[in-house]
């Protein structure tokens, strides 16, 4: 999680390739995962699109959901399901959502059979530093990975609004 962090360093550091003040972070599924978490640690970033990130609730996951991650039983030899379950909750995006401050988009698909999709419920639910005017969730209906049109809709409005200010 360090390392998306020091990405932005490394644009901070080069004004002639970025700007600051329009930094997006943005993926699906592991990488909707890692927006969640920079947009938590890094106050610089702008706009926040998470498109069904994964490994939000690990723990609903191991008990309930046969999904990419851990799953049902699944723990390294020598290791309680009960310690994985707290070494997991480090990582968990929906602990770092309450620390997000820029407009976030999350999006979820009821029907995905990858990502389990309380998880990305929760970290919308766990937006509680945002307006409501500053987050929105959008829900996908089929078994398809990824949230569908909405979300994708409205990056590509934001997106073209940032473009639009370049000096």
């Amino acid at each position: 999680y360090a390392a998306l962090v020091r990405t932005n360093d490394y644009l901070a550091s080069r004004p002639d390739l970025a700007d600051m003040t329009r930094i997006v972070v943005a993926g699906g599924s592991q990488g909707g995962a890692f927006a969640i978490v920079t947009a938590a640690l890094d106050p610089r970033v702008a706009y926040c699109f998470a498109d069904c990130p994964a490994m939000g609730l690990p723990h609903e996951m191991m008990k309930h959901y046969m999904s990419y991650g851990p799953s049902r039983g699944q723990a390294p030899p020598g290791i309680r399901m009960e310690e994985l379950e707290r070494l997991l909750s480090y990582y968990d995006p929906v602990n770092f959502a309450p620390y997000i401050t820029c407009p976030t988009h999350v999006g979820s698909n009821i029907g995905d059979i990858t990502v389990h999709s309380m998880g990305p419920l929760a970290i919308y639910r766990n937006l509680t530093g945002l307006k409501t005017d500053q987050k929105a969730f959008h829900a996908g209906f089929s078994h398809m990975h990824g949230s569908g049109f909405g979300l994708a809709e409205h990056q590509k409005q934001i997106l073209d609004r940032l473009a639009s200010s370049q000096p």
